[in-house]
Formats: structure tokens, C-alpha cells, sequence
């Protein structure tokens, strides 16, 4: 696995002046020259696969 970019969104805040806060993590998974992508019936669109961080989890294991 190679980490190809890190994003940092600016941090949201809730009427109640709470902050969210949600490690992720995004994959591109190739065969040859096919690339996976996941679709979404709720959204109608196509995706890369994806998943968050649970407890001591690494990148790679999201």
C-alpha cells in the first residue's frame, strides 16, 4: 500500500459547538488495468472502496 495523498478538511462544527471528527481511509484496487469501483444504489454513483478507522486499526485495515 502507498499513501498518495492525506486530506485535512477543516473542522465542523455542530450548533452545539461540537466537534466531528472521522478517520477514514480510501483504496484503489487494481487487477492488471481493471480498477474496482463499489456502486451505491442510495447515491445512483460509483466509488472506490473505503472504510473508517476502528480503534487501533492501521490505514491499510480500514
Amino acid at each position: 500500500m502507498q499513501l498518495i495523498t492525506e486530506i485535512v478538511y477543516p473542522q465542523l462544527k455542530s450548533k452545539q459547538d461540537r466537534v466531528f471528527r472521522r478517520h477514514a481511509s480510501r483504496s484503489i484496487v487494481m487487477r492488471g488495468e481493471q480498477i474496482l469501483l463499489l456502486f451505491t444504489k442510495r447515491y445512483n454513483d460509483f466509488s472506490f472502496p473505503r472504510g473508517s478507522l476502528d480503534g487501533d486499526e492501521d490505514m491499510s485495515q480500514a
